[in-house]
C-alpha cells in the first residue's frame, strides 16, 4: 500500500476543514497522514484542526504563533518527515 503525506493549509477555513480531512482519509488503497499546518485563523479552524487530531491519530494539527501567509504556510515542511508532496484545496472551483 501507498503512504501519502497531506499537508492542508488553513486560514479561516475551520467551516470546510473537517470535510477536508474526512475526504482524505476515506481514500481507498492508500496509507494517509495529514498535517493542518492553521495560519493564525480566527474562526473555529483551531477547535476543528484540535478535534480531528484527537479523533484519529493520523491527523496532526499545528497553529501558527503569528501569521506567515499563503506561500509559508502551503510549502512549510512537517517535522515528521519529508516535504509532503500533496495538499488538500478547500475551494473547489478553484483547484
Amino acid at each position: 500500500m501507498s503512504t501519502v503525506d497531506v499537508v492542508v493549509p488553513c486560514y479561516n477555513y475551520g467551516r470546510y476543514l473537517r470535510a477536508c480531512v474526512d475526504s482524505i482519509l476515506t481514500q481507498r488503497d492508500v496509507d494517509v497522514r495529514i498535517l493542518i499546518i492553521d495560519d493564525m485563523s480566527n474562526d473555529s479552524s483551531e477547535e476543528v484542526g484540535r478535534a480531528l487530531a484527537r479523533e484519529d491519530a493520523r491527523v496532526t494539527y499545528r497553529r501558527h504563533t503569528v501569521n506567515q501567509g499563503h506561500i509559508k504556510t502551503s510549502t512549510k515542511e512537517s517535522s515528521t518527515g519529508p516535504r509532503p508532496t500533496t495538499r488538500c484545496c478547500f475551494r473547489p472551483t478553484t483547484c
